[in-house]
């Protein structure tokens, strides 16, 4: 019988996507706490303004927006601290995908309504997407074992 208190499998990857259109580049955080998400940025040379999604104590994610010290251009950051990959993570990682679009609109002074909705749709959509590719691979990529010598294929 499974042991009831075994703590749950917490998933922990950063990457990159740029988005299509306006070419705003999206740095996606799944399983770092808030405090080294802030460090990291600030490390890579960015600042920005933090928002994000609390229930109780536990912060389940955030959207920034970001700017280089070194370019002119906004970049969006999403973090799920506490990524674990169910149903939950990935509802709240379409939540902070909508508050990265809002703010790309926002920042070109594109008005979100319904001529621009099916636009605005089309790039949550591309993002989740991108972002659950990225996912995949890093779970397939940490899923391999090294071969008996330490060489694939030997």
């Amino acid at each position: 019988m499974p042991k009831l208190d075994a703590k749950p499998l917490l998933y922990r990857m950063s990457f990159r996507i740029q988005e299509r259109v306006f070419h705003t580049r999206i740095h996606v955080f799944l399983g770092y706490e808030i405090e080294d998400f802030h460090k990291i940025l600030i490390k890579r040379g960015y600042e920005g303004s933090f928002y994000g999604s609390n229930t109780g104590s536990r912060t389940l994610g955030l959207t920034s927006t970001i700017t280089h010290r070194r370019s002119p251009y906004r970049d969006v950051a999403i973090c799920i601290p506490r990524f674990q990959n169910s149903v939950e993570d990935h509802n709240t990682l379409v939540h902070e995908i909508v508050h990265a679009v809002v703010q790309i609109f926002e920042d070109y002074s594109v008005d979100l309504n319904g001529m621009t909705q099916e636009f605005a749709a089309e790039m949550a959509g591309w993002m989740y997407q991108s972002i659950e590719e990225r996912i995949g691979k890093n779970l397939k990529k940490s899923s391999r074992k090294p071969s008996r010598r330490g060489k694939k294929g030997h």
